[in-house]
Formats: structure tokens, sequence, C-alpha cells
């Protein structure tokens, strides 16, 4: 839907649940709502370090009104804010310091087909903990 493919990057440490935060527009920058999507989206996270960076280490679904939201949110990055969000456990992904994750999110766009939401996330290592 955009004109470039976005890869939201972050770096989190590696304990505890990760919280993927986006802004979802369509190419001309107007802001999706729930009306946009179908009702599932699709969930693959990849460790990227990994000897087997093609094999997803969590395979899943999602309820697409639990990731989209059809008003904004605020957060830190910019007065905009974001309404896509989720939350990935610990119980879910073994994070692990060091490492590069890929989460893929699948949406499916009501007339314009798959829209990717992207993030990779670097864990930085916990030392002693």
């Amino acid at each position: 839907m955009t004109a470039n493919p976005r890869i939201f990057r972050n770096a989190v440490f590696e304990a505890g649940s990760k919280f993927p935060r986006a802004r979802l527009t369509d190419r001309n920058d107007d802001v999706l709502t729930q009306a946009a999507f179908g009702s599932s989206v699709t969930l693959n996270v990849y460790d990227l370090s990994s000897s087997t960076p093609s094999t997803a280490v969590l395979s899943t679904t999602r309820t697409m009104t639990n990731v989209v939201s059809n008003s904004l949110s605020t957060w830190t990055l910019d007065t905009d804010g974001y309404n896509f969000s989720d939350t990935i456990t610990s119980n879910e992904v073994a994070w692990e310091g060091g490492h590069t994750f890929r989460i893929c999110y699948l949406l499916t766009h009501t007339t314009e087909g798959l829209f990717p939401v992207v993030f990779e996330v670097r864990c930085e290592p916990l030392i002693g903990a």
C-alpha cells in the first residue's frame, strides 16, 4: 500500500514481552481503520541470527480487532500516534540476547490484498539476569 516497504526497527532487552506498535496508513498516508481489513492476522516470528533464519520460531494468528485500532493512541515517537499494537510474550518466543528477530504480520486489506506489517527487533543481552 505504501510506495516503499516499511520495516519498523528497534532494540529491546531479551527478557520479557515485546510490544510491536505502528501507524498503519495507505499510499496517501491516510490512517487505516479496522474496516480496511479482514478479520484474521497471520503472525510469524523469525530468528534471523539462528542457523535456520527462514524457519519461523512462532507461527500463529491474531484477531484483527485485537491488533488494529480505529483511532490513534499516543506514543513517544511523534505527535500522531499508533493504531497497530500487539504483545508477544516470552512464553511464545524464547527471545535470545544478541539475536535479531523479524516479526511479520500479514493482514488482508479488503480491496488491495496482503498488507504486511514488519518489525525487526535486536535483543540486547541482560548481564547477570
